[in-house]
């Protein structure tokens, strides 16, 4: 997860977000090498007086690039993609929460409400992983959950390559529901994680 501030601006005054990741949130929709577009809301508080607020929703951006960026350290930056029952999923943010002794535990998510969640163990190279209880797969939506430990699922990730920069993989699986939802077909699966600080 990537993090910054936001600063509001009126006349002498000015309301700023913490560095702490917790005040707001923004959404990349579209980056290209000449345009970066995005979403974003936020509350930002005034340093001198905390208890002064701005609250900011419905943001939105559509900015052109110019010159010439810098270089995205080799362990910065994800994507994931799939197929979730015959609809894309186009992540907006992704967030790796552990990657120590061959346990790797990360997801991404859409702007909508959906997110794919993983936490895989024993990882030392290429190689392939069932799914399943200890192995997970979990997919959420605003509504309903799915998960690889639920009974009637199934499928594999297969590893392509780690190391201490980045986790790449491609999936596919049937995960259960839990209820009487139908299971969840995820199809074309891939991820490319950076595994940054």
């Amino acid at each position: 997860m990537l993090r910054g501030t936001a600063t509001v601006v009126v006349g002498p005054s000015s309301w700023t977000t913490p560095l702490n990741g917790h005040s707001g949130t923004a959404f990349i929709t579209l980056l290209t090498s000449t345009r970066i577009a995005g979403i974003f809301s936020f509350i930002a508080a005034d340093i001198l007086n905390p208890g002064s607020t701005k609250s900011v929703t419905n943001g939105s951006f559509d900015l052109p690039i110019t010159g010439t960026p810098g270089t995205l350290p080799p362990n910065q930056g994800s994507r994931m993609a799939a197929t979730l029952g015959g609809t894309v999923f186009t992540p907006a943010t992704c967030v790796t929460v552990a990657k120590t002794g061959g346990v790797y535990s990360f997801g991404c998510s859409t702007v909508d409400g959906y997110s794919i969640q993983f936490t895989l163990s024993g990882v030392t190279g290429p190689m392939n992983i069932p799914l399943g209880a200890v192995q997970q797969m979990q997919v959420h939506n605003l509504s309903q959950a799915w998960s690889s430990a639920l009974p009637g699922s199934s499928g594999s990730v297969a590893i392509t390559s780690v190391d201490s920069n980045r986790l790449m993989g491609t999936f596919s699986a049937t995960l259960g529901s839990g209820s009487s939802a139908p299971a969840l077909v995820v199809t074309g699966g891939s991820f490319d994680i950076g595994l940054g600080p």
